[in-house]
C-alpha cells in the first residue's frame, strides 16, 4: 500500500508518496494531483481511495493505493 498525501500550494495541489522523492502537482484538484503522482511512479493498475485526513493540517488530504494485488489479499 501506498500512502499520498496531498496539500494545497499557490493555485495548485501538490501529492508526495511516502518513501519516495517524487512529486506531483495538479490545479483540478486533490485526486488528479493524486493521480498524477501515481503516473509519475508507473502504478496504474490498483485503487486510489481517499481517507480520512482529519489528523493531518486544515486543506490537507490522505489517499492510499492499493495495486490489484494487494486489494485481493
Amino acid at each position: 500500500m501506498l500512502e499520498i498525501i496531498v496539500k494545497p500550494t499557490l493555485g495548485s495541489y501538490m501529492a508526495r508518496a511516502k518513501g519516495h522523492n517524487v512529486t506531483a502537482s495538479r490545479s483540478e484538484g486533490q485526486l488528479q494531483a493524486a493521480a498524477a503522482l501515481l503516473r509519475k511512479l508507473g502504478l496504474t493498475d490498483g485503487q486510489l481511495q481517499e481517507q480520512d485526513g482529519s489528523h493531518l493540517p486544515q486543506g490537507h488530504s490522505l489517499f492510499h493505493f492499493r495495486t490489484h494485488d494487494e486489494a485481493s489479499q
